[in-house]
Parts: structure tokens; sequence; C-alpha cells
């Protein structure tokens, strides 16, 4: 993978990690559960194959 693919997927990452984010605080909003426990429920759901893979690339090297 060349330097221009691994930025962009980075800010790619970055986009989606805000987006469950936002999803957590919205589910968190209308279960009346905390933002910790609907991540949670969101990483449950997730498929752990591809969550490794995200988790193994540092955010703060962008």
């Amino acid at each position: 993978m060349n330097s221009i693919n691994v930025t962009r997927f980075i800010k790619l990452q970055k986009v989606i990690l805000k987006t469950y984010e936002k999803a957590a605080e919205a589910a968190a909003r209308r279960s009346g559960i905390s933002v910790d426990e609907a991540e949670a429920l969101i990483y449950l759901y997730e498929k752990p194959e591809h969550k490794g893979k995200l988790n193994d690339i540092r955010l703060s090297e962008v």
C-alpha cells in the first residue's frame, strides 16, 4: 500500500469512528443508556475481523 492510500484510509477511518460516536450518542439519548453502553453495543454488532484491522493504525499519526 503506498502512502497516498494509507493517508486516505486513515482519513476514512476517522470519519467512520466519528460516525460511530454520533450514533452512540443518539442511541444513548433515545434509549436512556449511557454513551459508553451504546458504544459497547455498537462494538458487539461490528465484525471483529474488521475492527482489529482498523485498530492497528494509530489515529494520532496523521
